[in-house]
């Protein structure tokens, strides 16, 4: 009985720190310095344009402009729905700017508790996080 409860876990243990191995990444950039991965990552990643945000406003307020009042709220309407997953896709971008502090780009956020700033290439970024994750797995002090 003693085996089998050993066994168990031991297994949950180990599940759990392969859990942890797969980190979660975002990525705060603009177009011009998009992210760099190598092709067979396995490791799922979010990017956030951040300029997104401000070139859409930028197109909405063109498409508005010269029309009369009752035609603004029509095409509003129409144009900001085509926009709308770009938009908020920014906008939860610049909000994770916000909470982590984050002043430049590109920036990548490792599982909410790693930040690197100043590089767009994802492995790079990952490299100091995956080795400390697996030196703790080992029981190795960080």
């Amino acid at each position: 009985m003693k085996r089998i409860i050993f066994i168990l876990l031991t297994t949950a243990l180990a599940c759990s720190v392969q859990a942890q191995a797969i980190p979660t990444v975002s990525v705060l950039t603009l177009h011009s310095l998009p992210p760099v991965v190598m092709p067979e990552s396995n490791i799922p990643v979010t990017v956030y344009y951040l300029d997104d945000y401000q070139s859409s406003m930028a197109s909405i307020n063109q498409q508005l402009q010269g029309l009369s009042e009752s035609d603004v709220n029509e095409k509003a309407k129409s144009v900001i729905a085509n926009d709308a997953s770009q938009i908020q896709q920014a906008a939860q971008g610049m909000y994770l700017a916000y909470r982590f502090g984050i002043h430049e780009v590109p920036a990548i956020i490792i599982n909410d508790e790693s930040i690197v700033l100043g590089t767009n290439n994802i492995n790079l970024a990952l490299d100091p996080y995956l080795t400390r994750l697996n030196e703790q797995a080992r029981g190795i002090p960080a």
